[in-house]
């Protein structure tokens, strides 16, 4: 048995929020949550007992030594990064230097796509870097590196180091990530399998699910991303959908505040009455009973982005478009599930009907033969 403490270094997220009962789950009573207070303008996204988890801006040196208190009181030997950003890998490197501890990694992607785009040239983003257009200062370039360190004193990769010369494992669960990472920064770091969102393998399969009513509706996106690609979704609809048959429903609650910006603007000249953004942060199950109802969902990402929302809507009957580039376009083509291809499959207005009850009930099946379960992972996370 697993005796010691494990600190959670995190910022103000639902998946930490989430996975926190995951963890207290198969590791009762040894896990303690560190946040970073959100900012006025953004809501409370974590909401746990007070005796494992605190608030607290731990970027701030001087609580350093209160922490390393927390930790020796707690018996602390497992210290695990939601996501890489220089404030919890400062801590996480100053708690190693004073500790016997492990650091594991809990993947996201934006850290290294960011990193690829912004240091070195990778270019995950249609629209080209114009010094006219001040929206093209807010996507990954090598502009945004500069313009970075400048506000900043540090960039993507330079974390990105800090994380590879700190961290012990990187938790994911597709191993293309890990690989695209040990290219750019070496394979020190050694890989564990894990996912934020999955299912315990007790729960009970419902073999006669009852598909949410379809309405003619467009999921575009799951949140302001930098890499979302806002603007191509937004152009191909508006040049299918010539007599605004569409709602077009655009999740922006978390994200870039820059790109958030640029979507309202553009999606309310674009689409008038008919856009509607979800600015809100709300429940897990709140937001997939709005976005079920959507016949169509288009994702702008050339990268691994949006998978928790790509693999939700696949099991509700959503006709799902990717772009080719991104690695999920060919996982799900090949877990065998109906998944279309932005690029080939996205021609004219006929292509946006949704599924047939035939194709929505195939795609189900494929999920509940290849997907991923917490007993596959979470029992021997912190295994040697």
């Amino acid at each position: 048995m697993i005796m010691g403490g494990i600190l959670h270094l995190s910022a103000n997220g639902h998946l930490q929020q989430q996975s926190m009962a995951v963890f207290e789950r198969y590791y009762p009573n040894q896990n303690i949550m560190l946040a970073i207070p959100p900012k006025d303008a953004d809501d409370v996204k974590i909401d746990l007992p007070e005796e494992r988890f605190r608030w607290m801006d731990y970027g701030n040196v001087s609580t350093y030594g209160e922490i390393e208190e927390l930790c020796h009181k707690n018996n602390i030997d497992k210290i695990v990064l939601h996501s890489v950003f220089i404030k919890n890998l400062k801590l996480a490197e100053y708690l190693k230097s004073k500790l016997n501890c492990r650091i594991y990694w809990l993947f996201w992607g934006f850290e290294l796509y960011s990193a690829l785009g912004e240091d070195f040239g990778v270019s995950y983003i249609d629209e080209k870097f114009n010094p006219f257009k001040v929206r093209t200062y807010f996507y990954p370039n090598r502009i945004k590196h500069c313009l970075r360190y400048l506000r900043y004193g540090t960039t993507f990769s330079q974390v990105l180091q800090k994380a590879t010369s700190i961290a012990d494992y990187f938790c994911f669960w597709n191993k293309y990530d890990y690989e695209l990472y040990t290219k750019y920064f070496g394979d020190r770091v050694k890989f564990k399998l894990f996912g934020y969102v999955c299912r315990y393998r007790n729960e009970a399969v419902d073999e006669n699910f009852d598909f949410p009513e379809k309405k003619h509706e467009i999921i575009i996106n799951h949140q302001a991303s930098a890499t979302g690609n806002h603007i191509t979704l937004m152009k191909r609809v508006k040049q299918l959908d010539t007599n605004g048959q569409f709602d077009i429903t655009m999740p922006l609650s978390y994200g870039s505040g820059n790109i958030r910006k640029l979507c309202m603007k553009q999606g309310t000249a674009m689409f008038g009455p008919k856009f509607h953004p979800i600015l809100k942060f709300m429940p897990k199950d709140e937001y997939f009973n709005l976005i079920d109802r959507a016949q169509v969902a288009l994702f702008g990402q050339k990268r691994q982005e949006a998978t928790g929302n790509i693999g939700h809507l696949l099991t509700v009957g959503t006709k799902v478009f990717l772009r080719e580039e991104n690695p999920m376009y060919a996982y799900y083509k090949s877990k065998g599930y109906y998944v279309y291809s932005f690029e080939k499959d996205l021609k004219s207005i006929d292509d946006l009907s949704p599924l047939s009850r035939e194709e929505m009930i195939h795609n189900r099946k494929v999920w509940y033969k290849t997907r991923l379960y917490y007993d596959d992972f979470m029992p021997y996370l912190f295994n040697e």
